[in-house]
């Protein structure tokens, strides 16, 4: 009885991930599909309460610590929402929804079992989106424009950036949980996977899902993973990179000679004019922000953090994750090949975070924070 309640509780946990998956195979246009998207964060809160209250007597100090900022934290955004200009309900409990996640990870990591489910389910998503990719591309695309990936495309059954992180997200999945396997066999089926995906975000015009796939190529496969499995100081680099990262955009936004992020850095420089306008804004945020008649977001999760919750969430959010994270440093085990997988996993998809707000809205946490919840769940014991 015990063994189908913990079987219960994974599928549980992995559950929000396939969802999240699903939804960009079949689209958001139509009114079942639609009503999960919006109570996506809900949704998400419920299960993940219930599997940390099953597992209450597993939390360790570190852990309730996470519980008490991700409680305070959807306390607090809720109250402050009118102040914030922000009424959704499901936007304000975000950061408690990415907290609970990976705390859920942390008490019910993931057996062989669990991991071979994730990734048939995970890779049957994969497949059926590059089917539908090569029935729907050609009737939008000729083979020239394909080869020349002119970037001109905007929606094929939906967005064409969302069809490509859905293709990268899923590709770096299937391969590192099929790699958690260690078997010699299933590398043809990774290479082929790796092909497929590069192909897929290729075809589908996302070039920053394109780039970001082969930085996690080289990462996973060019470094060495002993070194960093027993030289656990370079997880030190995720705090730091949270620290800066803003100041980075900022310079990015006011440099007169950049020119890379298909004219992001205007976007960029008009949301710091704006929010740096008001001390209130920069403390707790400022709402939504759009840009142009076209009503664009950030296209940075980073700074859609900042809009939204202000330094007082982004502190929060990532303060909070760089403690998890340390907590690898401060452990007596090695890190896992599956641990740090995932971590380069995380790194790309910061990367991906820097063009896109994906990292913060709600439908994507399963997806990306599954990455950062892998790491904080697989432990070995280290050598003596």
């Amino acid at each position: 009885m015990e063994k189908l309640s913990n079987r219960l509780q994974h599928i549980l946990l992995i559950l929000p991930t396939i969802v999240s998956f699903s939804f960009w195979y079949l689209g958001i246009d139509n009114d079942k599909t639609l009503n999960i998207f919006n109570h996506m964060a809900v949704y998400q809160y419920v299960i993940f309460s219930i599997i940390i209250l099953l597992n209450v007597k597993k939390l360790m100090v570190s852990d309730w610590i996470m519980v008490i900022i991700a409680i305070f934290s959807s306390c607090f955004f809720v109250f402050t929402g009118s102040t914030r200009n922000v009424d959704s309900f499901e936007i304000n409990i975000v950061i408690s929804v990415i907290l609970f996640l990976l705390i859920s990870y942390k008490v019910r990591p993931l057996d062989k079992v669990d991991r071979l489910i994730f990734c048939g389910a995970i890779m049957i998503i994969l497949f059926l989106t590059l089917y539908k990719l090569s029935v729907e591309l050609p009737k939008v695309l000729t083979f020239e424009e394909f080869i020349e990936n002119s970037n001109k495309l905007a929606k094929i059954w939906i967005n064409v950036n969302t069809i490509g992180a859905s293709i990268l997200f899923s590709t770096m999945l299937s391969a590192i949980l099929l790699k958690s396997f260690e078997k010699r066999y299933l590398n043809v089926l990774i290479i082929i996977i790796y092909i497929l995906g590069f192909i897929g975000t290729w075809a589908c015009q996302s070039r920053t899902s394109s780039i970001v796939l082969l930085v996690f190529l080289v990462l996973d496969n060019c470094l060495s993973k002993a070194f960093f499995q027993e030289n656990r100081l370079w997880v030190a680099f995720y705090p730091l990179f949270f620290i800066v990262i803003p100041f980075i955009v900022y310079f990015l936004a006011e440099s007169s000679s950049v020119d890379i992020f298909t004219g992001r850095e205007n976007i960029w420089k008009n949301f710091f004019a704006q929010w740096l306008g008001d001390s209130s804004q920069v403390k707790i945020g400022m709402g939504p922000f759009t840009f142009s008649e076209k009503h664009l977001g950030t296209h940075n999760s980073f700074l859609y953090a900042l809009s939204t919750f202000g330094i007082t969430g982004y502190l929060l959010l990532f303060g909070t994750i760089s403690y998890g994270i340390s907590q690898l440093v401060r452990t007596e085990y090695y890190l896992t090949k599956l641990q740090v997988s995932s971590l380069f996993a995380f790194f790309a998809i910061l990367v991906y975070s820097m063009m896109e707000d994906s990292l913060v809205i709600a439908p994507w946490i399963p997806v990306i924070f599954a990455f950062l919840g892998l790491a904080f769940s697989d432990f070995e014991p280290a050598e003596t």
